[in-house]
């Protein structure tokens, strides 16, 4: 996984793109989750939405952006927009870091990869044998 150089989050967000970085494992009722923050620009606003995909996935099926998300069944994201000295506070402020280690979404299934070959998560920890 190759991180995004904090000084040029900037300009791939005003180019457009969408950038990424992985937050930690979760859950949720029970379930394990993989959250991450995904990052975007909208004019000279930022906007950075925390997502908790299910755990869904195995060392075959890592498409991290196909998991389904508990914002779907909440319907409320939990999210931050402003300025971009705003969003480095938010983000420091309620995960730690600032605008170091983003990435492109892609790079996301390696992470989940990594955590799935570590015993960390991946659906078959749901099975039991009998």
């Amino acid at each position: 996984m190759r991180s995004i150089d904090k000084n040029k989050v900037g300009l791939y967000l005003k180019l457009g793109r969408i950038l990424s970085q992985f937050v930690g494992v979760g859950s949720y009722f029970g379930s394990r989750t993989f959250d991450w923050i995904k990052l975007e620009r909208n004019e000279a606003l930022y906007r950075a939405v925390l997502v908790r995909s299910f755990d869904e996935g195995d060392e075959y099926s890592n498409a991290v952006m196909t998991f389904s998300t508990v914002n779907e069944l909440e319907g409320e994201d939990d999210f931050f927009e402003g300025t971009e000295e705003e969003l480095v506070q938010w983000l420091e402020t309620k995960f730690g870091f600032g605008l170091d280690g983003f990435c492109m979404p892609d790079d996301l299934n390696a992470i989940y990869a990594d955590l799935v070959s570590k015993g960390k998560l991946g659906y078959h920890l749901d099975i039991k044998n009998d």
